[in-house]
């Protein structure tokens, strides 16, 4: 295998325009809570243009018919994601499943996971084995502040912690995930951070220098979108968003044009579209 190239991949070029870009939504359980998310199946009266929302989710028949008729619509697909509604490795049986279908319909595509991370230690060579790309999102490394992000994890096992229990698990989880994926040379890695402005400003700096050190080839450091439990808590400003990319930047390259997409959006060299319009058509 040749080493993965950022250059290959539209999230990390920004150049959305140039790739086909397909975002499969399977699985709607998740393994932790985050206060802010507000990502999961739509129902009357929720937002419908938030990061990691789905109309519903799809089966392994139905990821092949899309990828077909993206295929025959956008002539080529790029990339291929798994980010939501839920976690991926808390449904990873029919992840993987359609993973698979993925690569026998559109070997070509890059295959891409998004995932907190906390189940990964333990699936860390099943995924590396049916995916190019890995993307973890770590919000905080101090188990306080990610106290006041994260209420409640699920362990592999069926435990289930909440308050600080839950914060710290899931912090020691998350850098274990990271250590395994730095050993994993043939994987592009990218990390992800929701900026909480009076929560987690100060940690963007740890984030990233952790991140750089196991080998990560990229940060996202992302505007809060106020949702959930914090509903109310305001969005970063412009300068403060860009102030924390400024600091990431010291140890990491920065993306500075994620789209925040929907976990069931397709993207036809710039043009988003819900994939339920192409299983609608004849």
């Amino acid at each position: 295998m040749r080493r993965p190239c950022p250059n290959d991949h539209p999230c990390y070029v920004g150049e959305h325009g140039k790739f086909v870009k397909v975002h499969l939504p399977v699985g709607g359980r998740c393994n932790i809570h985050c206060r802010f998310c507000e990502s999961g199946l739509e129902h009357e009266g929720v937002r419908v243009d938030y990061p990691g929302r789905a109309v519903r989710t799809i089966t392994g028949g139905e990821a092949r018919t899309i990828l077909e008729r993206v295929k025959e619509h956008c002539g080529r697909v790029d990339v291929v994601g798994i980010a939501g509604p839920g976690d991926p490795l808390a449904n990873w049986e029919d992840v993987k499943e359609t993973f698979d279908v993925v690569a026998e319909t559109v070997p070509e595509a890059k295959r891409c996971l998004s995932t907190n991370g906390v189940w990964l230690p333990d699936l860390i060579d099943e995924v590396t084995e049916l995916v190019h790309s890995v993307t973890i999102t770590v919000n905080a490394l101090d188990p306080e502040i990610a106290a006041e992000i994260y209420d409640r994890a699920l362990t592999p096992e069926g435990e289930v912690l909440t308050g600080k229990e839950a914060a710290r698990w899931i912090v020691e989880r998350q850098e274990e995930a990271m250590d395994a994926l730095k050993r994993e040379r043939y994987i592009l890695k990218k990390v992800n951070f929701v900026l909480v402005p009076g929560v987690n400003e100060d940690e963007v700096e740890r984030v990233a220098e952790r991140a750089a050190d196991a080998g990560f080839h990229a940060m996202n450091v992302i505007p809060l979108i106020p949702g959930g439990d914090m509903k109310d808590h305001r969005p970063p400003t412009c300068r403060e968003l860009s102030r924390a990319r400024d600091r990431a930047e010291k140890y990491i390259t920065v993306m500075r044009r994620c789209m925040q997409c929907r976990a069931d959006v397709i993207h036809c060299r710039g043009r988003p579209r819900l994939i339920w319009e192409l299983l609608k058509e004849d």
